[in-house]
């Protein structure tokens, strides 16, 4: 049996090559799924009902199982109880340091690593 690809990362085992991460903000949230996934890998959502509705049908189509997120605030209820009403895993953890296209990809690269995201 191979190994799964470790993005450059030969020290790192892959244990949940379904996760994806989103970084929540109070205009759009950044979110990201594994490269092999999809064509763009990393995308934009709107916070409105059916941006959220979208962003869940694109982890669905995309293998996702279980999401690491991004938030400080209250921005990320919605998000998180539509994410859960469509059957994700969500971790939350606090806030990472950059640009929320960097943040997402940190969190997708660690929670598919790690198994977890803490914070």
């Amino acid at each position: 049996m191979t190994k799964p690809k470790t993005g450059g990362h030969p020290d790192l085992t892959m244990v949940n090559p379904c996760a994806a991460a989103i970084d929540i903000g109070s205009t759009m949230h950044m979110a990201a799924v594994n490269p092999d996934a999809d064509a763009m890998p990393v995308r934009a959502f709107g916070t409105f009902t059916r941006d959220l509705h979208n962003l869940a049908a694109w982890f669905r189509s995309s293998g996702v199982t279980s999401v690491a997120m991004e938030s400080t605030g209250v921005y990320r209820i919605p998000a998180f109880e539509i994410l859960e009403a469509h059957g994700f895993e969500i971790t939350r953890h606090g806030p990472a340091r950059g640009a929320m296209i960097r943040c997402a990809g940190i969190c997708l690269k660690w929670s598919r690593f790690s198994g977890q995201v803490s914070g």
